[in-house]
């Protein structure tokens, strides 16, 4: 980890910046999410179950110029079918922007980060763990993009009873040719989950799982919006300390997928092969084991799955997001899948501008 922060002060050093100040001014941010899954699984490592709920997280943001903003609020969670909050949370950060980068420091949502693979880093937990804390990093330029964020899941002071908990994610991309009818593009993806601490007096040992994937691509663009990717990519696990609990400390997995967008819409086909594979935050129909009992396990697991999306744009900043997800377990026979629809809402509302007083 620490070799991640050190890149990341070099390039900031070597950032040029440029803007003008504008006056500081407050708004209003409205960030909403309801959301419907119903996941029909009826394998003995896979359980179905619902989630519908809603996320709000309201925030007053002090736009101090256009690179810094300082955001604070509350983050609610509330679960349909239940009478009280699930979460009450504050939620505060500071973004700042120098060109090509972007830093925040405090509370993001996944809304704040591009997405990685839902077999790393499961779509589902933008529905049951919306809120991250910690740190985002960004660059992007034409042709490359690099993300790392640190979510800092448990605090520990001296002698709590319990491990302190954070994920590391990662992802970079490199495209050639942005625009032109045929891209090539490269992608590496990692989520390390660790367990542990120094001043802890819980008696349980340090424990890091990593998952670290690469993938190769080929976009076609089509007439109008019509986009055609193909490509593949391998999915690495390792139980570093071999003492995160799982029945396995190495895996890998292949995913070879194909996708086709038009407009608002969008298929996804492909095949997935993993052997003794365990991605701890990840969609539990890829794995090899039950990430709720981890004792039901699996040595293959081969899918071939099917995916339909489709987004509808109310109007600007407010958008419904509807997906059907089929899987077909290869190696046992059986199928599975799921569907639902989120709807989005974040808007910023203008209240007033500010005058600096010179001290």
């Amino acid at each position: 980890m620490k070799y991640f922060l050190c890149f990341w002060m070099f390039l900031f050093a070597a950032a040029p910046v440029n803007g003008q100040d504008t006056k500081p001014q407050v708004n209003l941010i409205a960030d909403y999410q309801g959301f419907f899954r119903n996941n029909e699984y009826f394998e003995d490592y896979l359980k179905g179950y619902t989630l519908t709920g809603n996320h709000f997280t309201p925030q007053l943001e002090l736009q101090i110029s256009e690179r810094a903003s300082l955001r604070s609020g509350v983050h609610l969670l509330k679960y349909n079918g239940l009478d009280d909050f699930s979460e009450a949370v504050p939620y505060l950060n500071l973004e700042l922007t120098l060109n090509k980068f972007g830093i925040l420091l405090g509370s993001f949502s996944e809304a704040n980060r591009r997405k990685i693979s839902d077999k790393l880093f499961s779509d589902e937990r933008s529905l049951t763990n919306y809120l991250q804390e910690g740190l985002l990093i960004k660059y992007h330029s034409k042709q490359f993009t690099l993300e790392t964020w640190l979510d800092w899941e448990q605090f520990i002071f001296s002698n709590d009873p319990f491990r302190e908990e954070f994920k590391v994610g990662s992802m970079m991309n490199w495209q050639t040719h942005p625009g032109k009818a045929f891209v090539f593009e490269a992608d590496f993806q990692s989520i390390i989950q660790h367990k542990g601490g120094q001043i802890d007096d819980s008696g349980l040992p340090v424990s890091t799982v990593m998952n670290n994937a690469l993938g190769l691509f080929v976009r076609r663009h089509l007439a109008g919006e019509k986009i055609m990717s193909v490509g593949g990519r391998v999915t690495l696990y390792n139980d570093l300390n071999g003492n995160a609990g799982w029945t396995t400390e190495k895996g890998w997995a292949l995913d070879f997928p194909v996708t086709y967008r038009s407009g608002n819409s969008e298929l996804k086909a492909g095949y997935w092969a993993a052997k003794e594979f365990v991605a701890p935050y990840g969609n539990p129909v890829f794995q090899t084991v039950s990430l709720a009992e981890p004792q039901l396990s699996l040595e293959n697991n081969s899918i071939a799955y099917f995916e339909i999306l489709y987004n509808y744009d109310v109007v600007d900043g407010l958008g419904l997001h509807a997906r059907l997800s089929n899987y077909y377990m290869i190696d046992l026979k059986g199928f599975n899948y799921y569907y639902g629809v989120t709807a989005l809402l974040n808007q910023k509302f203008f209240i007033t501008t500010l005058k600096k007083v010179v001290r």
